[in-house]
């Protein structure tokens, strides 16, 4: 069993590591080969009522680091919002479960994005819904 977070601290970067050097020579074969191996799991888990939030944690987890062992690099800010380029804005991606969005969801969004602006003065540039 892994660890069920990423970092105890507020923010996350990947540490200064490379991967394996075969991961790096064929990053797509060992990444994908890896994600089957994590998608296999939840399946197996999921069909018999297994897969709980804790195991989704896991999954995710494994699924990060498994881009990191093929030099895959994260520079996550506070509370999961990843800096732009300019320093100044942030990305936030809520996750969407299976991408289905209900207008409540889409409300509740809305909150946040209000309560952003009202805290610390800035616009959301852009969202996008797929």
């Amino acid at each position: 069993m892994i660890d069920v977070c990423l970092t105890s601290e507020s923010a996350y970067q990947t540490g200064g590591r490379l991967g394996h050097w075969f991961g790096r020579c064929y990053p797509a074969a060992v990444f994908y080969s890896k994600i089957l191996c994590i998608v296999y799991s939840a399946s197996k888990l999921a069909k018999k009522d297994l897969y709980d939030n804790h195991h989704w944690i896991e999954s995710s987890i494994t699924t990060v680091r498994s881009l990191e062992s093929v030099g895959g690099r994260f520079d996550l800010g506070e509370k999961g919002a990843i800096p732009q380029r300019d320093g100044q804005t942030y990305a936030v991606n809520p996750h969407i479960p299976c991408g289905l969005i209900t207008p409540e969801l889409l409300r509740r969004l809305a909150d946040v994005a209000e309560k952003m602006i009202d805290r610390i003065g800035i616009e959301p540039l852009s969202a996008a819904l797929v």
